[in-house]
């Protein structure tokens, strides 16, 4: 089993270090990861899952810590600009991101698995001593980056 899962490892390197860069680039903090929710939706149906987003996973009023109707707004538009699947993006627009994948294997157990896709509130690091700055990946969305590793969880 080990073998196998190195043999995985080694032929989704390449696809799995561009998804977490291009999520990196693109980081969006809480409530406002509908081009992520998009494009995990999207690469998830592929793959053929059954997805569900928006309102489906997301109750809207157990929201906490909502962002104005503006703001939220503001960050769809960018969203769709920075290469939002279109299909998703508009499911998960005003916040309601996040997404579920069910893979029917017939009768149970049941597993499941959650990752966090949201970046901090923070600035990125503009040094050519940050790998991300020097490699051209840092985040172009300003005061949002990935420095807690979720775009890592999210690919």
């Amino acid at each position: 089993m080990y073998e196998k899962i190195n043999e995985l490892a080694d032929r989704l390197t390449d696809k799995l270090v561009a998804t977490r860069r291009d999520f990196h680039k693109y980081a969006e903090s809480g409530w406002f990861e509908m081009r992520t929710s998009s494009l995990i939706a999207r690469r998830l149906t592929d793959m053929g899952y059954e997805v569900l987003t928006g309102p489906d996973v997301c109750l809207g009023e157990s929201r906490m810590g909502l962002p104005s109707d503006e703001e939220l707004e503001k960050n769809y538009i960018r969203a769709k600009e920075q290469g939002a699947d279109p299909e998703f993006i508009e499911k998960v627009k005003g916040g309601f991101t996040g997404v579920m994948a069910i893979l029917r294997c017939g009768e149970g157990p049941a597993v499941a698995l959650r990752f966090d896709i949201d970046a901090l509130g923070v600035v990125e690091d503009a040094s050519s001593e940050h790998r991300p700055f020097r490699e051209g990946f840092s985040s172009v969305n300003p005061g949002m980056m990935h420095a807690c590793g979720h775009d890592g969880h999210a690919s």
